[in-house]
């Protein structure tokens, strides 16, 4: 009776030591909030310097560099009361020809300089 136990105990001993030592995958570590928030912040940045960059090649000569400039048809771009949509909108109709990111960076600089904000 006494090695049955022996080997009972010996036989559960080697199956507990044996599934630790095996090796197991460890999950990838979840990015926290912090970091998202972070690497959305840098995106945003760069999708803002772009946007500057497009909007001074393509639209400062009538509008300024931060949409400061009286327009013959009413108050500069950066007085005017917009909404993201009415934006989105002129943006697409303007630069067609430009990317997606393009004309989103182009509307996130409009929205950075706008003193009547209605977004």
């Amino acid at each position: 009776m006494k090695t049955a136990i022996r080997t009972i105990v010996g036989t559960v001993a080697l199956f507990v030591l044996g599934y630790s030592a095996v090796p197991r995958e460890t999950p990838a570590p979840q990015q926290s909030g912090t970091s998202v928030a972070a690497d959305d912040a840098r995106k945003n940045a760069e999708l803002l310097a772009m946007g500057r960059e497009l909007f001074v090649k393509r639209c400062a000569s009538c509008h300024n560099e931060r949409g400061d400039k009286p327009l013959s048809n009413g108050l500069p771009l950066a007085e005017r009361s917009l909404t993201r949509e009415q934006i989105v909108r002129n943006v697409g109709g303007r630069l067609r020809s430009a990317t997606d990111e393009q004309r989103r960076g182009v509307v996130l600089y409009i929205e950075s300089f706008l003193k009547n904000k209605h977004l």
